[in-house]
């Protein structure tokens, strides 16, 4: 009955097509990116926990998934253009909304923090004020995050030329630049990693607290925005259930 039920749903997808790979059982592609203990790339294995969610849920729908790491940018841009069915974890902006289909459902949850030297004594738990952290503050290229850093209106100076959270971190232990943003799970699990307790600590208050990210799928998959749609229903309920 599972099998007849798969075979329907491929045949739904092929409507108003004379030829599509989709016809033919081709997989679900996501993209994502490095994004420790959530994502984990090494060399063409994808893990963590989001992961495993996203395949845990794939698996009881049925679908066979393949899951691509990428640089963030391009993972975007290769949904944008149809060329993937979603990327995670995905948080939400008008710009992406314009080819995406957010899951209603979050996939996470996250607080961002700020991570500096041990040395720093500045005000930052008393002001909240931008101006009073170490600069330059590392944010990785193309996040959600760095950019509203970069719009606030007491915005610090940002270095973004790391690609991604370990990148920045290796360079903020280096003493290459003076803090970071980051998601605080993902600075427990690198500051653990590179037992550096006594280089840099995390402040309190988060900078964002309860940030939601969800999967993203493509307006633009196999050029009919109702199969993307459908399957984000499919996850949605799968997202649901999982918690």
């Amino acid at each position: 009955m599972q099998n007849v039920l798969k075979i329907l749903r491929i045949m739904a997808m092929c409507v108003s097509f004379f030829v599509s790979d989709i016809c033919f059982a081709a997989p679900l592609k996501f993209c994502t990116t490095s994004w420790i203990p959530y994502t984990t790339c090494e060399k063409d294995q994808v893990s963590g926990t989001q992961t495993d969610k996203i395949r845990k849920i794939a698996s009881d729908l049925k679908y066979d998934i393949v899951i691509s790491c990428l640089p963030w940018k391009r993972c975007l841009k290769e949904v944008k253009d149809g060329r993937y069915t979603a990327a995670f974890a995905v948080s939400f902006n008008e710009e992406r909304a314009q080819y995406m289909y957010y899951s209603k459902e979050p996939l996470q949850v996250v607080d961002y923090v700020f991570v500096v030297s041990k040395s720093y004594k500045g005000k930052w738990s008393s002001s909240k004020n931008l101006r009073d952290l170490p600069q330059p503050i590392g944010a990785p290229y193309g996040w959600s995050v760095a950019k509203m850093l970069a719009e606030e209106p007491n915005a610090p100076r940002l270095d973004t030329s790391g690609s991604d959270d370990s990148v920045n971190f290796q360079k903020l232990i280096k003493g290459r630049i003076k803090g970071i943003i980051i998601e605080a799970n993902v600075a427990r699990s690198l500051i653990k990693k590179h037992h550096a307790e006594n280089i840099v600590k995390i402040l309190d208050p988060p900078y964002i607290d309860k940030k939601h990210y969800h999967i993203g799928f493509s307006k633009e998959w196999f050029g009919n925005q109702k199969n993307s749609g459908v399957i984000r229903g499919e996850f949605d309920t799968g997202l649901k259930t999982s918690k």
